[in-house]
């Protein structure tokens, strides 16, 4: 009996480690199968962390491009109004010149009749006073004749030289604003701007200056009238600045004539229907 049972016993213990092996075995590759998905899971992680990283850096980077875009369609809306303006400046400043050599022509054509009607006149003049005074008389007569030629001639002259010069009755010093002020159909009002952001008041008229570069002989200069303000950038002396006030049917007109450091000196003409003051007072 003894000798039965322990062929038995012996079956049931190998199978008892036969057991054993096989769950350690499934133990053992449970735990590998684990430590791999672990492992895993960690590089999809890590993955994952980085391609939402690089994804923040893109969006950082579309935000900024749609910036940038969004700030070149502006300056390119500034450049555009900026020339548009510059081309109706153009218009205004050709009809105005065009008006101007019609103005040119007639008080050519009017001094050169009164001229010629001086001289009939003078003859006619000598011829009578030839038979009723002495020659003193006469002398004296054909001298204020001469004197009332040569001031229409003067008149004249500075006229010329200043539409010679200019080419469009631009005046570039005081001299030249007095010629222009004898043709009686404009007013002139001088200004002196000194300081970057400083301003001149002229009625309802303010220029302030924004800056100069004295080398190009260039200025920036911003206008306000009728309740607006307009930036006239990158002029250079003696360019006319040609604006409209409300209601007037002839342009106004700014022309600096000399740039240096922050400092600007020029003047303002307006048609004669302008009721403009004539006293300029400084504004900061």
């Amino acid at each position: 009996m003894d000798h039965e049972h322990q062929p038995a016993v012996a079956g049931t213990a190998r199978w008892v480690a036969l057991l054993l092996g096989v769950v350690s075995l499934v133990a053992a590759t449970a735990l590998w199968m684990s430590t791999k998905t672990a492992k895993e899971n960690q590089v999809r992680s890590q993955l994952l962390t980085e391609e939402n990283l690089k994804a923040g850096k893109d969006r950082e980077v579309l935000n900024s491009v749609l910036t940038r875009f969004a700030e070149l369609q502006q300056d390119n809306a500034d450049l555009r109004s900026e020339i548009a303006a510059l081309n109706d400046d153009v218009k205004v400043g050709q009809a105005n010149i065009q008006t101007t050599r019609k103005q040119v022509l007639k008080a050519r054509s009017q001094d050169g009749e009164t001229l010629q009607h001086l001289a009939v006149l003078n003859a006619a003049i000598k011829e009578q006073l030839a038979a009723k005074a002495s020659s003193e008389d006469v002398e004296t007569v054909s001298t204020e004749l001469a004197t009332m030629r040569n001031e229409i001639k003067t008149s004249n002259d500075d006229f010329q030289v200043t539409r010679s010069e200019t080419g469009a009755l631009i005046a570039r010093n005081h001299d030249e604003i007095e010629a222009l002020r004898r043709i009686g159909d404009r007013d002139y009002f001088e200004f002196t701007i000194v300081g970057k952001n400083n301003s001149e008041k002229m009625g309802d008229v303010i220029l302030t200056l924004r800056g100069t570069d004295p080398h190009k002989n260039e200025f920036n200069l911003q206008l306000f009238a009728d309740d607006t303000r307009t930036e006239k950038r990158n002029r250079t002396v003696n360019e006319p600045i040609f604006f409209y006030r409300h209601g007037e049917r002839r342009a106004a007109e700014i022309v600096v004539n000399q740039v240096s450091k922050n400092e600007i000196i020029g003047y303002l003409s307006t048609p004669k229907e302008t009721q403009l003051q004539p006293t300029i007072a400084g504004a900061n």
